[in-house]
């Protein structure tokens, strides 16, 4: 708090622009800065300050001028310390270098299904690919040192059980590495032989399974699916592996949210995780309607308020996504894609993540060293970077939080990333972000 005095009688302090977007409900306001990527609601009166000092520089001239905010001053300056830390009126909040934040790899291209909501192109299914685990970890390890702290390790596929060998093997790279290393299955090939590897090494294991019911998860995933899959994590759980249940949200499962916790801990499971249904692949041909992500997340809270207990399976979802997005301010310019994460296809291709995988995109392959791919990717990142101002989304107020949605996407629906996102308006309305 002494600190916070000299700020405001600095000589020639900036003065607090005004929002670029308000929002107004009962006696507050929702106010919102897009550049500098600060929101924050009050009430009237605070916003009235603000209002004046987008004319006056002065904080104490102007609480000398009305005595009826002294009772307040403390507050006031508390949360003008906070905008002014966040660049309003203020320098910038320094943005983290770059690091990478998570490697998905896909072990195989060979699924035994053919789900309505799968997100893989047709022309990589139609060929069952197996990765060459030597030349990929080859890859990894020179990639390492650009890792963050957090940094992750995603196996996927096609079906990532039907390639054991290397589900051991990068497994245990990843295990000697004290890397957290999670495979994500259909759940149903799971076997004696799958289950010791996954115990071996300590993989936390996503389960997909898209509805409460086996009549709602067996149209989109096929018939018997339900049954299976559930089999295979009460399985999983009792041989002690960490299970995530993941559900695809769309229309057409979309009032089953409640019901899919209740399932989650029945089976036992630690987590659930509900992302929303993205056209791309199989599911961008087929009659799978998205659901708003709005929808989505105002189900997941009804039933976390009805059900406080559930609040721990959310960890890596929608919800948790966007209330990390939402608590604070944010400087971000892109959603990572290319900077921050990398995806290792099953032929050695290395694209930007799982939704950009267009052979326009690719950054290069594991048969090259990881500084050419990484500044290839650094090349795409400033592409999609939402401070330039050719982007399509440079002059929205909430492009810090919304991060033009998915740019994959919008390249497949487009054709272009020079486009906004096909569901634009569900997204990046702040009501709705």
């Amino acid at each position: 708090m002494q600190l916070l005095p000299s700020i405001f009688r600095s000589r020639n302090p900036q003065p607090i622009r005004r929002p670029d977007f308000v929002e107004t409900q009962g006696g507050l306001a929702l106010q919102i800065w897009g550049e500098e990527g600060y929101w924050h609601v009050v009430d009237h009166e605070f916003a009235d300050v603000l209002e004046q000092l987008a004319e006056v520089r002065d904080i104490e001239l102007l609480l000398a001028g009305r005595p009826d905010w002294r009772p307040h001053t403390q507050a006031i300056r508390r949360q003008l310390g906070v905008m002014r830390k966040a660049g309003i009126g203020g320098q910038a909040p320094r943005l983290n270098a770059s690091a990478i934040e998570n490697v998905t790899i896909n072990l195989t291209m060979g699924c035994n299904l053919h789900c309505r909501s799968c997100y893989v192109p047709e022309d990589f299914r139609s060929v069952a690919t197996r990765i060459n685990p030597s030349r990929s970890l080859a890859f990894l390890d020179d990639l390492q040192p650009c890792f963050s702290p957090n940094a992750t390790i995603t196996l996927l596929g096609g079906e990532p059980f039907l390639h054991p060998s290397a589900l051991r093997e990068i497994g245990s790279w990843a295990l000697q590495r004290n890397l957290p290393c999670n495979v994500s299955t259909n759940g149903t090939v799971l076997n004696d032989a799958i289950l010791k590897i996954l115990q071996d090494m300590r993989l936390d294991v996503q389960v997909s399974l898209d509805g409460a019911t086996a009549q709602t998860n067996d149209a989109i995933r096929g018939a018997g699916t339900f049954s299976k899959a559930t089999a295979s994590v009460r399985r999983l759980v009792e041989a002690g592996i960490p299970v995530t249940l993941c559900m695809v949200c769309c229309e057409q499962n979309l009032l089953e949210i409640g019901s899919y916790f209740h399932l989650a801990t029945r089976l036992g499971a630690r987590d659930v995780r509900f992302i929303p249904l993205k056209k791309l692949g199989t599911s961008s041909k087929g009659s799978l309607k998205p659901a708003s992500q709005l929808e989505i997340v105002k189900a997941i809270c009804r039933e976390l308020d009805e059900e406080p207990a559930f609040r721990p399976m959310c960890r890596t979802d929608v919800y948790s996504i966007v209330k990390a997005m939402l608590r604070d301010s944010s400087r971000r310019t892109t959603c990572g894609t290319g900077t921050q994460t990398l995806l290792i296809h099953a032929d050695g291709t290395v694209f930007p993540c799982i939704n950009t995988t267009i052979p326009t995109l690719a950054l290069g392959s594991v048969h090259e060293g990881s500084r050419e791919v990484l500044a290839r990717g650094a090349a795409f990142g400033a592409r999609l970077s939402l401070d330039s101002a050719a982007h399509p989304c440079h002059g929205c107020s909430v492009k810090r939080w919304c991060l033009a949605v998915c740019p994959g996407e919008t390249l497949q629906r487009e054709g272009s990333l020079d486009q906004p996102h096909w569901n634009c308006t569900t997204h990046a309305t702040p009501s709705g972000s």
